[in-house]
């Protein structure tokens, strides 16, 4: 299989590493940034990757890519991507805007294209073992979710934080750069949909950003249950925690970033391929879909 990573910043090259840890043994690598082809390969693995300068000249060399750029290219680098007819990977969110997200749409389905989006907390072992959990209605009637977390931005970013997407205004903030985790989880968790949103959202002048640094969501699904979500870019001790409630039992967990759940995804995009049209592979681009319009809707 070859497949090419367009945008080698911190998540591009998680992704090369792990698909090389996976057996792909032919990836392209496309940056401007020729700095950003400096991966830390060994020799064997080195020769299993090419770079390009621009994705456009992999398109006709290889069968999928991974978008890894900022959000708002997301969709005009999808949408060349799928009209070459390559199966598509793409980082959350799925964009910054509704723009051209109605085109990416038809020509996937018309082209029968698999997308798979980066929600990757959906492959941490304990977020999955919670949500058999919940499968399994262990927890009776739901009455509460809260999913609530926090680290700060200076520390995520190679480089100057203030240029990176996550402090613009019109690209990042925390609700299109963490709640977009949150939200995605909070439905997959519940398996029913987020309604009756209502959201604060400050701007400190802490960080010396643009977008919003803070911002909590409160809403109720249609069965009733209330849920809470707060992300923020403030919190010097990282921290993420999700705590179910319900009439039989209440669980709260702690879980911890690791590598694996992002290997976990990963393997799904791949076998998905492999498998064919029928194989489930997701979370899709209708869930990615869905949560943008979430998250645009929070953010107002």
């Amino acid at each position: 299989m070859r497949i090419a990573i367009i945008g080698l910043g911190s998540i591009g090259k998680r992704h090369l590493h792990n698909l090389l840890r996976l057996g792909v043994d032919q990836i392209i690598g496309c940056d401007p940034d020729v700095r950003s082809f400096a991966l830390g390969l060994n020799m064997s693995d080195a020769k299993k990757v090419s770079w390009r300068p621009d994705y456009i000249g992999a398109l006709t060399e290889v069968d999928a890519a991974f978008i890894c750029t900022p959000p708002a290219s997301h969709i005009p680098i999808a949408l060349k991507c799928a009209e070459a007819g390559l199966h598509l990977f793409i980082e959350k969110p799925l964009s910054n805007s509704l723009d051209g997200v109605a085109a990416l749409r038809k020509v996937v389905e018309d082209k029968r294209i698999r997308v798979q989006m980066g929600f990757n907390w959906r492959f941490h072992p304990e977020i999955a073992e919670l949500c058999w959990q919940m499968i399994d209605e262990k927890f009776g009637k739901r009455l509460f979710l809260s999913i609530v977390g926090g680290s700060y931005l200076p520390d995520w970013r190679e480089g100057d934080y203030r240029d990176g997407y996550s402090a613009s205004r019109e690209e990042g903030g925390v609700i299109l750069d963490c709640f977009s985790h949150a939200f995605d989880l909070a439905e997959w968790l519940l398996m029913e949909w987020l309604g009756q949103i209502v959201v604060w959202k400050d701007h400190s002048t802490t960080l010396e950003i643009g977008a919003e640094d803070m911002a909590t969501a409160l809403a109720k699904t249609s069965s009733g249950t209330h849920v809470v979500i707060h992300e923020n870019y403030l919190a010097k001790l990282p921290w993420f925690e999700i705590t179910v409630v319900g009439t039989e039992k209440v669980v709260s967990i702690h879980p911890q970033a690791i590598n694996e759940m992002y290997v976990a995804e990963a393997r799904r995009f791949v076998d998905g391929i492999k498998k064919g049209i029928g194989y489930n592979a997701g979370p899709d681009l209708m869930d990615g879909i869905r949560n943008l319009k979430l998250c645009l809707e929070a953010r107002g």
